[in-house]
């Protein structure tokens, strides 16, 4: 983790061989609206990316299977059994070492969870692309509500598939929820992606592991976790994650633009596509025809987000945490310990 950048601007994705026109010119079958899966579920998630699970419903392929570090052999997280019950053998081989100021140390394990690259919730659902994605007859459920479309037919895009996730640390292990060892102080400002929420909190009083981003130094206990978690994983550290969100339903919105005149120019006296003329008479009723190509520009806007997630650079506007916004900001200040 060496490269830090400036705020950056992730561009559109182009369309797969940059066809003439990006909308299906085959007429949707009779009494079915297709499918999307637009509700984000972190468990749902990580079943598609241990079983090949893609973002695309329509043609189905199968991308690579990426399972828990936790479950890898040979991986620095490896740790398939509780923490919790752990045996005084298995906790002397923890990858993290803490020193704390009493000169004490300790060794602590660091857990993953897969976290989406388009976050259903807090970027997709109240994007402007959403109406592009769905059938106009068929509203399409959405965390809390529905959304209305204006196609003929349902793009297919599954935002738990395989291509749309990764495996982030957090303080899972060391937090208070399900099965983690209560040592991380609860000061923290919750995740509000629901997907990502903890189960069955429990209470941190006796955490030592503690400290605020905003006053952090190299000896601050969260900050030594933070930073030893995402070298090992590797990839950010994962809590709360406005902004990053905004930053991705930015982009979904300028998809969503470039649609919509796409549309405006095909309905225009001078239709750029002979096909679109054809049928275009069949729209106000029926819907637009399907962007058949927005499922791979989505993966393609994933696969650009990963890339500055995944550890390997950083830009100044997309953290996952107020821990990885700390960093960036130390070290643009020449904080001579803010170096990963």
């Amino acid at each position: 983790m060496t490269q830090l950048g400036e705020p950056i601007a992730i561009g559109i994705i182009q369309d797969p061989d940059d066809p003439e026109c990006p909308f299906s010119h085959e007429p949707p079958p009779k009494g079915d609206p297709g499918k999307n899966e637009l509700i984000g579920t972190g468990s749902v998630l990580a079943k598609a990316m241990k079983n090949r699970t893609s973002t695309d419903l329509v043609s189905q392929p199968s991308p690579d299977a990426v399972d828990n570090p936790r479950y890898r052999s040979g991986h620095p997280l490896y740790s398939p059994g509780s923490l919790r019950s752990a045996s005084a053998a298995t906790q002397a081989e923890w990858p993290v070492e803490i020193q704390l100021a009493t000169g004490e140390s300790r060794r602590l394990p660091v857990r993953c969870a897969a976290h989406h690259l388009i976050p259903a919730q807090e970027a997709l659902k109240d994007s402007d692309l959403v109406p592009f994605m769905v059938h106009k007859d068929t509203p399409e459920d959405v965390k809390g509500g529905s959304v209305d479309g204006v196609l003929s037919r349902d793009v297919g895009y599954n935002v738990n598939g395989r291509e749309n996730g990764v495996y982030l640390p957090g303080s899972y292990a060391v937090g208070g929820g399900r099965g983690g060892l209560r040592v991380w102080s609860t000061t923290d400002e919750p995740d509000v992606e629901e997907e990502d929420l903890p189960e069955n909190a429990d209470s941190c009083e006796s955490a030592y592991l503690t400290g605020n981003p905003d006053t952090m130094d190299q000896h601050t206990p969260k900050w030594q976790y933070v930073k030893q978690a995402m070298l090992l994983t590797p990839g950010q550290f994962h809590d709360r994650h406005a902004d990053y969100s905004r930053e991705v339903q930015l982009k979904l919105n300028t998809i969503a633009a470039r649609l919509a005149k796409q549309y405006e120019d095909r309905e225009a006296a001078n239709c750029p596509c002979e096909d679109c003329k054809k049928t275009r008479e069949q729209w106000a009723k029926a819907g637009y025809p399907s962007p058949v190509t927005l499922v791979a520009r989505l993966n393609g806007l994933s696969a650009r987000f990963g890339g500055y997630l995944d550890g390997s650079s950083w830009a100044m506007n997309l953290y996952t945490s107020k821990w990885g916004k700390a960093y960036m900001q130390a070290r643009k200040s020449g904080k001579s310990w803010a170096k990963i």
